[in-house]
């Protein structure tokens, strides 16, 4: 009898020992779960994957998912249908369904305004097959507690009509602004050409200067007219067309007039010398 009822006490301490066993690993499980939950809700999106989920919802024609991406202050149904036009222009400027890549342009600070709250504007180059788009969106992590879009903007990047792979859609002025190029490229060979041949001191940083140094003067006619003055190497005049206005950029030959001019006085002191 005592030895039956050892075996049963034994039995009972092995049952209560499971079942404490069991007990604390659902306790440890359940505080893992929270742990996994608590740390999930912590973890903050990155810009780019607030950018790629929202041109995901211009492929899938989603706007409540473009929605809930924005950081929404006051009136839920203004800031919906706001969401919603803006959704609508810029699914005209993206289109249809694309594949996409992209690339990090910058970032920087932009400040507060009545529509949107400042923060860190990110910018980046989307490429599909039909062509460039730049993204910029202004990210806030933490306002009130909530994070999301405060700022968005889709356009697309157009080549201009301008540059030698548009030639075709030259109008007279582009073709008069190639030719000119055409004449200072001579002019800067054949003056080229002369400080090769006369081999004055410094004779190679002549060349040189002579041959990539262009200034000249850049009008940039939008809805208004803003001028700018530069100094590039080899830089050729030309006008570039844009759909949203025209740059027109007119240059000279620095390095050769400098040239001329700079020998022009020398034989004039040589001939002074001379009589």
């Amino acid at each position: 009898m005592n030895k039956f009822n050892m075996i049963r006490k034994l039995s009972l301490f092995l049952a209560l020992c499971l079942y404490a066993v069991i007990l604390s690993e659902l306790s440890s499980s359940e505080v893992f779960a929270s742990e996994l939950k608590s740390e999930k809700a912590t973890v903050k999106m990155t810009p780019e994957a607030y950018l790629e989920q929202y041109l995901e919802a211009f492929n899938n024609l989603d706007a409540d998912a473009a929605f809930n991406l924005w950081l929404h202050e006051g009136d839920i149904k203004e800031a919906k249908e706001s969401s919603l036009a803006s959704f609508q222009e810029y699914l005209e400027i993206w289109g249809d369904k694309k594949s996409y890549t992209y690339t990090k342009l910058g970032e920087k600070e932009r400040p507060s305004r009545k529509e949107y709250l400042g923060g860190i504007e990110y910018s980046y180059l989307v490429k599909t097959e039909e062509g460039l788009f730049q993204a910029d969106l202004v990210l806030i992590d933490n306002y009130n507690g909530k994070s999301g879009l405060s700022y968005f903007k889709l356009t697309r990047k157009e080549e201009p009509i301008g540059t030698y792979n548009t030639w075709k859609q030259f109008d007279f002025w582009q073709w008069f602004m190639a030719f000119c190029a055409i004449i200072e490229v001579v002019f800067t060979l054949y003056t080229s050409r002369i400080c090769l041949k006369r081999k004055q001191k410094l004779w190679g940083l002549r060349l040189l200067l002579i041959l990539i140094v262009y200034g000249g003067v850049c009008f940039t006619v939008t809805e208004n007219v803003q001028v700018g003055f530069f100094v590039y190497t080899l830089f050729m005049p030309k006008i570039m067309k844009y759909s949203t206005g025209v740059q027109v950029f007119l240059s000279l030959p620095v390095g050769a007039i400098v040239y001329w001019i700079l020998n022009h006085n020398k034989r004039k002191e040589i001939k002074k010398d001379i009589n």
